[in-house]
């Protein structure tokens, strides 16, 4: 095997894989890599966007539990040797080399070995990460001149123990992009190590999985249905390997593969900004987005090398994704790149149950405008925070709830309708849950500087309803000239936002920054938790509305020093209402009569009249979202997951102990003080006994989840 591994596959193939990392490494310069890996040898690890730790060369299995947990899943994921690997790639120095083939080997014997879970040891996107590494290393050492067959030997036997462990069906996470990457892993292994056994086995495995798992990780727009921005990215990365992997291995690809991939990297395109920057929906980091890797994949689906994306303009002013659950909106594009005369508007109401990094934030609305985020989410909240749970809960985005409201209970969300004309764009959202609660969000943007927040609500009258807007953590948050009005400005950009809270005369209107209680003013740019500005509304639920208006200004006058506010002139109900809406441009009237909007500037000969009808989406989108449904659920019965009940069994084999003791003791008591119930008690205790064992093995240890 490793004498035609020596000639198979190319080193062209295996220096491209170099580039396709599942674990993402930022490293701004080869200075810091070096010195990283200098500082590795020492025993000090020093990873860009990790706090520095101890490590034990070659490897010691008590570092697998070391740190945070995003550290211990570099850890498990080869993170030591790949530095080293990537410092001996640029400098040839062989203290690098050394050290990368020590640490390497001495992680795959203990992983060989070990018989329990420790730390990431198996964690699914750790073990599909380390093929990557295995190979790199590979490359190198076929061609060194002191090459050993026993050591090439071993490190084949690390790579068919790593394919076993991604091929194994209890270890599937169907569910995820973890799957998909498990899948790109047993393919990397397939064409770095072709002459193992089984890897026509896992070729094909790999590609039944992925079939099955591209039917509801993607959707039929190409948008991936991970609800955030990152994973979408990160999609379109794994998407555009899935592709170049099966052309190394010469399989015909699904025509549908290939429409998704095109979709997901125009839906990328319309969500980044031109500084990279994408909004924080679910679990997202918003800023430092790197370019991706991508490929034009030819008429029969085959893709050529991965290379770095190019910013591109988006294509559409308006985009809607009914079925994914997302609109992305955008201001005067012809001005691309310069963000100054630029907004972008994201509506999102996406909720796939099962899918992975759901935030409760539906329907949720984000804006970012003259190169700055004004209104967003919290992102990518740190999983070992306390605060996770509160993060990815209603207080971690801007949508309406109930107050105290969990995010657990299951709920439905759609949009309703949408309206697309030069000057006038709407989108109205839905969310049905728990319960009887119903909440709608209808946003109209008044082209160019102008948005409209209604939302209402009914059907649970003992709660409040509650809604946090969050601002970015360099954005001020100041009270204006009257109760309802707070003026928001930040360093370094020209344009101010003016924003309106109106409601019923019970409506509260508080400012937070930071705050434990309630959890608002808080946003994680970069996946770090800072304190920023943020406002908080809250009103008796049952029949509750309100209405929040932003307008945008260059920043030539002083905000906030006009008279003359937003004022709600009529309300009938959530379809029939009347605003008053003063602009730089003029006096408009904004108005709502069924599924009809009307704008009539006031006094104005320099507009014309503007009025146009929402319009439902397509019947064919319902379908399409009950065959996103299905093809879930089919994946779900046919990879069932097995869940690691190892901590559950020494906890009920610890209950089970102290029970017999402190049973033991009670009958030891009885003998002593001359009580002759011996007979009925043992009864007694084999019929708890026999209870016990029923609850632990039916209920307790449930073996799937």
């Amino acid at each position: 095997m490793t004498e035609a591994g020596k000639a198979q596959p190319s080193d062209d193939v295996l220096k491209e894989m170099r580039t396709h990392r599942l674990l993402a490494r930022n490293w701004q310069n080869d200075a810091l890599l070096i010195a990283a890996a200098e500082n590795l040898l020492k025993g000090r690890a020093e990873i860009p966007g990790f706090q520095p730790i101890e490590v034990h060369l070659p490897f010691d299995p008590d570092d697998l539990e070391r740190g945070t947990s995003l550290w211990q899943l570099q850890f498990a994921g080869l993170v030591v040797p790949e530095t080293f690997l990537d410092a001996y790639e640029r400098t040839g120095r062989e203290e690098f080399y050394e050290m990368a083939r020590t640490v390497l080997l001495a992680f795959g014997r203990y992983e060989k070995k070990a018989w329990l879970d420790r730390g990431f040891l198996w964690n699914d996107h750790a073990v599909a990460s380390r093929a990557r590494t295995l190979a790199d290393f590979w490359s190198i050492y076929r061609h060194r001149p002191d090459y050993r067959p026993e050591v090439a030997a071993e490190l084949w036997g690390f790579a068919a123990h790593t394919a076993a462990l991604l091929a194994k069906p209890q270890l599937y996470t169907f569910a995820t992009n973890h799957g998909v990457i498990q899948n790109l892993a047993l393919w990397q292994i397939c064409v770095a190590f072709p002459s193992l056994p089984r890897v026509g086995e896992y070729k094909r495995l790999a590609f039944t999985r992925l079939k099955d798992q591209i039917a509801f990780y993607i959707g039929p727009d190409g948008i991936v249905l991970e609800h955030s921005a990152d994973y979408h990215e990160f999609g379109v990365f794994l998407l555009g390997m899935v592709l170049r992997y099966a052309t190394f291995l010469n399989l015909d690809v699904p025509p549908e593969w290939v429409r998704k991939y095109e979709g997901a990297k125009k839906f990328s395109t319309e969500i980044r900004r031109p500084d990279r920057s994408i909004p924080q929906f679910g679990d997202a980091a918003g800023k430092g987005v790197v370019a991706v890797l991508t490929g034009q994949p030819d008429q029969h689906g085959r893709m050529g090398p991965l290379t770095p994306d190019k910013m591109e303009r988006p294509v559409n002013s308006f985009s809607m994704y009914a079925v994914e659950g997302y609109a992305v909106l955008w201001d005067n594009l012809p001005s691309w790149p310069l963000p100054a005369r630029l907004s972008q508007t994201i509506f999102a109401w996406s909720n796939f149950p099962g899918h992975a990094h759901k935030h409760a934030d539906e329907p949720s609305v984000l804006l970012w405008a003259g190169g700055q985020d004004w209104w967003t989410n919290m992102g990518y909240w740190p999983y070992d925070s306390p605060d996770r749970m509160r993060a990815e809960c209603w207080e971690g985005s801007n949508a309406p709830h109930l107050t105290g409201e969990k995010c657990g209970p299951p709920r439905t969300s759609t949009v309703l309708s949408s309206l697309k004309s030069p000057e006038l764009y709407a989108v109205e959202m839905e969310r049905r849950g728990p319960g009887a609660f119903v909440i709608r969000r209808l946003v109209l943007h008044v082209v160019p500087s102008a948005w409209i927040v209604v939302d209402d609500s009914k059907g649970n009258p003992d709660k409040s309803l509650e809604t946090i807007w969050t601002t970015y953590p360099n954005v001020r948050v100041e009270s204006g000239n009257t109760p309802d009005l707070y003026n928001l400005s930040a360093d370094g950009v020209t344009e101010r936002l003016k924003a309106y809270f109106l409601g019923r005369p019970s409506m509260t209107i508080k400012t937070f920054r930071g705050s434990r209680t309630p959890f608002a003013g808080w946003t994680a740019p970069k996946a770090k938790p800072e304190p920023t500005g943020a406002v908080v509304t809250n009103q008796p639920a049952d029949d509750a509305w309100a209405v929040t208006a932003w307008i945008l200004d260059d920043g030539t006058k002083q905000v906030g020093m006009t008279t003359d506010p937003v004022r709600i002139l009529q309300w009938n109900d959530a379809r029939n209402w009347e605003l008053y809406l003063p602009l730089d441009s003029g006096t408009r009237l904004v108005s709502r009569q069924g599924d009809t909007i009307f704008v009539d500037p006031q006094k104005s000969k320099s507009h014309a009249k503007i009025q146009g009808v929402l319009q439902p989406p397509s019947a064919e989108v319902a379908n399409q979202i009950s065959q996103l449904h299905e093809s879930f659920e089919t994946a779900a019965g046919r990879y069932p997951r097995t869940r690691d009940l190892f901590l559950y069994r020494i906890r009920a084999s610890l209950l089970g102990v102290v029970i017999l003791l402190l049973q033991e003791i009670y009958f030891f008591f009885c003998r002593r003080a001359g009580r002759n119930h011996s007979k009925a008690l043992r009864e007694l205790s084999l019929a708890g006994w026999i209870i016990l064992a029923i609850w632990v093995v039916f209920f307790y240890l449930r073996t799937s989840s």
